[in-house]
């Protein structure tokens, strides 16, 4: 989250709250009023929320990527990730079992130096 959709989120609660912008119903309890305030807080949420995240991200410089225009954009991307984590073509490729003969304790087949 970001600092202008916190502000957002506890300003449309301040002003959600019983008594200070609206008050529904006018003559219910206060458990009803509260009730009541928490569902219209939750649908004016609902549907402002994702417009105030995308105002507030390109407001303060966090930007989200935007989807790739055509399929062959992402192949193209997706080729150029493959590309980045790939191992160089110089670089040896040892075999699977190799890393644990390198850190596998040296054994033989004898015991104080008599064959097992």
């Amino acid at each position: 989250m970001n600092f202008t959709f916190t502000l957002f989120v506890a300003l449309l609660f301040v002003v959600l709250s019983p008594g200070v912008l609206l008050s529904l119903p006018p003559k219910g309890s206060l458990l009803t009023k509260v009730l009541v305030h928490s569902v219209v807080f939750a649908i004016v949420f609902y549907l402002t929320a994702p417009m105030v995240l995308q105002l507030s991200a390109n407001v303060e410089g966090f930007r989200r990527p935007k989807s790739p225009s055509s399929p062959s954009d992402l192949e193209y991307k997706k080729q150029q990730y493959l590309n980045s984590i790939a191992p160089a073509p110089s670089a040896p490729v040892a075999s699977p079992g190799a890393l644990f003969r390198v850190l596998a304790p040296q054994t033989s087949n004898t015991m104080f130096g008599y064959p097992i």
